[in-house]
């Protein structure tokens, strides 16, 4: 026989010796118990608590997201009353005036060590262009802060001259408190006032176009509101001898509660892109600046560093320029004494 038919003969044996119990089994004896259906009780007050509950959850989470959506992204509208509109306007203009009058007299008599940039095979090189950006740094110092150490507040004027007066406090990079004076009558929606700087008053007036500050007839600065209600914008331009000299476009924001700057700035037919913003330290804080600086047909661009550095011979603090290879510049601080020109204790 072949092994295929073995196979089948072995198969076939096996099956007739299985025993057939299918015949056994009694089936109609078998009891199959019924599908239980499921009750459904309907409960108006449990349906009620459950609703409740969800709509407490979804308006606890949407007032939690909203809390810290709010304090981490960008805001571009930082100033949130008509007395800071006003005052940040006055303010920054005084002091960008006051360092730009004083920026020449400050350049002669600062003698502080200048440690050059490396050589570079561009065409220009950024220590080109510190003399023009140190005048905007004292402003910057000035106006960059967390948002909770920045205090605008209404007090009663104590000069007759004027109606109404506040006040204006931050702190500066090493820490020091800025202080500053606004008093101003208002007529309608013109104002006329002043700004005071420790021994230094600048004269301000304002009306639907812009906001002058003054430090003589033929030395000024105009400032225009640019502000939409999703940003706000500023042109600053600044006027020596009644000649434009100076344009100043800048933004303001609030980024994680600290404000910061972006700037564009044209002078001489060369056009400077800066954006400020401050780098807090255990002790003395750092401005930290991106660049992108136009003149005729070349263009640089990078960062820089800008720290204070005490000077035992001036008896205060001087502006350090860090730059990318490392190399430093030291320039002068600024005119007023107040913000920060003493160590810091």
């Amino acid at each position: 026989m072949k092994e295929k038919e073995i196979r089948e003969r072995i198969k076939q044996t096996a099956l007739n010796e299985i025993p057939d119990v299918y015949e056994k089994i009694k089936l109609n004896n078998i009891q199959i118990e019924p599908r239980k259906r499921r009750d459904f009780n309907f409960s108006f007050a449990k349906t009620l608590k459950i609703v409740f509950t969800s709509f407490v959850l979804i308006v606890t989470g949407f007032f939690v997201y909203n809390f810290i959506l709010n304090n981490s992204i960008d805001s571009n509208t930082p100033l949130a009353s008509d007395m800071e509109l006003l005052g940040f306007q006055a303010i920054s203009g005084s002091v960008l005036l006051g360092d730009l009058e004083a920026e020449e007299l400050s350049y002669d008599s600062f003698s502080s060590e200048i440690i050059p940039l490396s050589a570079t095979t561009e065409s220009i090189s950024i220590d080109t262009y510190i003399d023009d950006i140190n005048p905007l740094v004292h402003m910057m110092e000035t106006i960059l802060n967390s948002s909770s150490d920045i205090e605008y507040k209404e007090f009663d004027s104590d000069d007759v001259s004027y109606q109404y007066a506040f006040s204006y406090k931050s702190y500066d990079l090493a820490k020091n408190a800025v202080n500053f004076k606004i008093y101003y009558n208002k007529t309608n929606e013109d104002f006329e006032g002043k700004v005071i700087i420790e021994d230094n008053t600048f004269e301000f007036d304002k009306n639907s176009l812009r906001l002058q500050v003054r430090a003589s007839e033929t030395n000024y600065i105009n400032i225009e509101n640019k502000s939409t209600d999703l940003q706000q914008a500023f042109k600053y331009s600044l006027y020596q001898n009644s000649e434009l000299v100076l344009e100043n476009d800048l933004e303001l924001y609030r980024i994680q509660k600290n404000i910061q700057v972006r700037t564009r700035v044209t002078k001489n037919g060369v056009t400077m892109n800066l954006y400020f913003q401050r780098m807090y330290q255990d002790n003395l804080d750092e401005l930290e600046v991106e660049y992108e600086i136009e003149d005729n047909q070349n263009r640089i661009s990078g960062n820089f560093r800008i720290d204070l550095e005490f000077d035992q011979v001036m008896n205060g603090y001087h502006y350090r320029y860090v730059f990318s290879n490392n190399s430093t510049t030291n320039k002068p601080r600024g005119p007023f004494a107040n913000p920060g020109n003493s160590p810091h204790m």
